[in-house]
């Protein structure tokens, strides 16, 4: 299993002859900053840890710590990386990761998003670096994976979980890097350290399937009301997040993200972001 560390300004110098001589210089993801497109938010060892692996021969993927509060502030912190990878090297192989979590309070003191606005968060900045042309996934703990950003829309991202153990990662997703600890010794200081699952860079994991066709979900003019529902909970009466009225409009129409269970689609609303919507027989909805 190879294994590898990841690292930012808080680890100071690193001495990287030292990582490799303890057996975690297999790979390893670099910090490049944090939120958004600010040369005073890039991070201040980026570029030594570049050179550091570049001279080793140690291969490396980077990351930033997302900041962002909507998907503006994503596009930001998507720009902030794009213009950070012009000081990459040939040693950069192993992608592009989107730091999701709130470790320092950031999101919680400034309005916490809601969980349809994370995922919007997270497949604005994935979408963009993709369509940059390079590999992308999200970087989250196990909790942040199955609670606050758990949706359809992601999958097709790959998925770095952290998840502080010695038994194994219980991710059920699909996932390359497993962070396992954050209390890895070498020479005195202190690291995170992973565990590579599938080694994409040399061709393992494929890469991210493009976004399928997209189905249409088409609401009729003679419904009055109909409920929607957030992505973490059961979409049945009395959970509901509020009310579109197709009537109003003369019938509604929304692109299908997916489904979360047969019959009930998700969608992004104007006024409810991303939620669940039934849809089955009888109610009127068709697809096309």
């Amino acid at each position: 299993m190879k294994k590898g560390l990841d690292v930012s300004s808080h680890n100071e110098n690193v001495n990287w002859d030292a990582v490799k001589n303890a057996g975690y210089g297999d790979f390893a993801i670099i910090r490049l900053g944090i939120g958004n497109d600010a040369l005073t938010q890039d991070d201040s060892k980026f570029e030594r840890n570049v050179q550091e692996c570049e001279r080793l021969g140690i291969p490396y993927g980077v990351y930033i710590y997302s900041y962002a509060l909507n998907t503006g502030d994503a596009m930001s912190e998507a720009n902030h990386t794009l213009r950070q990878l012009k000081k990459v090297g040939p040693g950069f192989k192993y992608g592009v990761w989107f730091d999701m979590e709130d470790a320092d309070n950031y999101k919680r003191n400034h309005g916490m998003p809601s969980n349809s606005t994370l995922v919007d968060i997270c497949y604005t900045f994935c979408e963009t670096v993709e369509n940059a042309g390079y590999y992308t996934g999200i970087y989250a703990s196990l909790s942040w994976l199955n609670n606050e950003i758990r949706s359809p829309r992601l999958d097709r991202f790959d998925k770095w979980v952290a998840q502080w153990n010695n038994t194994g990662c219980t991710y059920k997703g699909v996932y390359s890097i497993w962070q396992y600890t954050s209390d890895c010794m070498i020479g005195g200081a202190r690291f995170d350290a992973n565990e590579l699952h599938r080694d994409f860079a040399t061709g393992e994991t494929p890469a991210p399937q493009p976004a399928p066709s997209v189905q249409k979900l088409h609401l009729p003019a003679d419904a009055k009301t109909w409920r929607v529902y957030p992505l973490n909970v059961a979409p049945v009466k009395g959970n509901e997040c509020g009310l579109l009225k197709p009537s109003k409009f003369g019938g509604l129409t929304y692109d299908i993200i997916g489904f979360s269970q047969p019959d009930v689609a998700i969608i992004q609303t104007r006024d409810f972001g991303t939620c669940q919507i039934y849809i089955g027989p009888g109610t009127g909805a068709t697809i096309s």
